[in-house]
């Protein structure tokens, strides 16, 4: 089952409740330099797993300059967008992730986010 809580909302959506995609707009904003394009902001999203999930996706889409940064159990991944998507598919251990959503040049860019089982 998967918790999803927007950091700047107090919002929690689990997986096995709701329907499947879940989606989330926003839009970034970077100086291009940073981690990851992220300019050290704090994570946009924390994705919390409570079970083990044998194939999940998760991917970002809008410019061909974003990136997302996902931080968990399993490390720490930088994920540059190509074609303007940047996602990051498999399995998906149980644990609290990270998600921030940057650009790697200067400026400000709507993205989508999705996270659906596959």
């Amino acid at each position: 089952f998967v918790a999803w809580v927007p950091v700047a909302r107090a919002e929690a959506i689990n997986m096995g409740l709701t329907s499947d995609p879940v989606v989330r707009t926003g839009t970034t904003t970077s100086d291009g330099n940073g981690d990851c394009g992220t300019n050290g902001q704090s994570a946009n999203y924390t994705l919390t797993i409570s079970q083990d999930i044998g194939s999940l996706g998760v991917q970002v889409s809008g410019s061909e300059d974003l990136t997302l940064l996902v931080v968990g159990p399993g490390g720490r991944f930088c994920l540059l967008a190509t074609g303007g998507v940047a996602s990051m598919p498999g399995y998906w251990s149980t644990g609290t992730y990270q998600l921030v959503v940057g650009k790697s040049k200067p400026g400000s860019a709507p993205y989508r986010l999705e996270i659906k089982r596959s």
